[in-house]
């Protein structure tokens, strides 16, 4: 079509996914070969980094006679440590299944978690949840969207941005939801209760897990842990066991710690 005028080639070479100076490389070697300029020139020879004949030969005898029960990693492990050849794992594979050598065990397939089914009647559950990103780029501070779904049809009921992820913003999905099916709370009165998902505050101190009082140490609940001031909660087993032994070991090492001290306390 391009030889005859009827578009242009660049509009060819959209057409088939290549860059301009590509589709003119293309009509060149069109012009000069014909259909044979569509092959590229290395179709038919063999590749330099092919094994040899010799080699594959030899890897497909050991196999069979020395390593029969070896699966692909232990076969190519062994095939470096004992016998001086080092190949990758993914060359081993295809030479074994290419003389129809099966693995040794067959992969399962992906398992899949339970997945629960919708509810089936629309408002009888509700998922609303809130995503903090830089959703207006690299310049502008980060923000959260919250947003309310339906869980029957995946209707979207509400959303909006807030600065931060809070109660404020899941009033105010509760109360857009309200607004739209009419729902009067003064006459139906409306179950509400919040489920711990972030603790707020916490005691702030450096990686010896010391705060800012000199000689005093903190882990666990009572410190901010690993996700700062506004952390996820459900970690602190995690938080007593790894910062829990970092803090004792700090305390011991700190050097006005002695029985005056630690009688100051008691």
């Amino acid at each position: 079509m391009v030889e005859v005028g009827k578009i242009t080639l660049k509009e060819a070479g959209e057409k088939i996914g290549v860059c301009y100076r590509q589709a003119k490389r293309i009509r060149r070697a069109l012009r000069q070969k014909g259909i044979r300029g569509l092959i590229h020139g290395n179709t038919g020879r063999p590749s330099h980094h092919r094994l040899s004949e010799v080699l594959r030969q030899r890897v497909l005898q050991l196999s069979k006679e020395v390593y029969p029960d070896f699966n692909d990693t232990h076969f190519t492990e062994k095939l470096g440590e004992e016998e001086g050849m080092v190949l990758s794992r993914e060359t081993v594979r295809r030479i074994r299944r290419g003389a129809r050598i099966e693995p040794k065990r067959r992969r399962r397939g992906k398992r899949h978690r339970k997945r629960r089914e919708r509810m089936a009647q629309e408002g009888w559950m509700v998922l609303w949840d809130g995503s903090p990103h830089l959703w207006f780029g690299e310049g502008n501070p980060p923000c959260s969207l919250m947003a309310a779904m339906d869980d029957a049809r995946g209707t979207l009921l509400a959303a909006q941005f807030f600065p931060f992820e809070g109660t404020v913003g899941y009033f105010w999905l509760l109360k857009e939801m309200v607004k739209r099916y009419g729902i009067d709370i003064s006459k139906e009165p409306m179950l509400v209760y919040p489920t711990l998902h972030y603790q707020n505050g916490g005691l702030e101190y450096n990686s010896k897990c010391e705060t800012s009082v000199p000689g005093f140490f903190s882990a666990g609940e009572v410190s901010g842990g690993v996700h700062g001031e506004n952390r996820l909660m459900g970690n602190s087993l995690l938080d007593v066991c790894v910062f829990g032994r970092i803090a004792g070991i700090s305390a011991s090492e700190y050097p006005i710690f002695s029985m005056n001290v630690l009688a100051a306390f008691i």
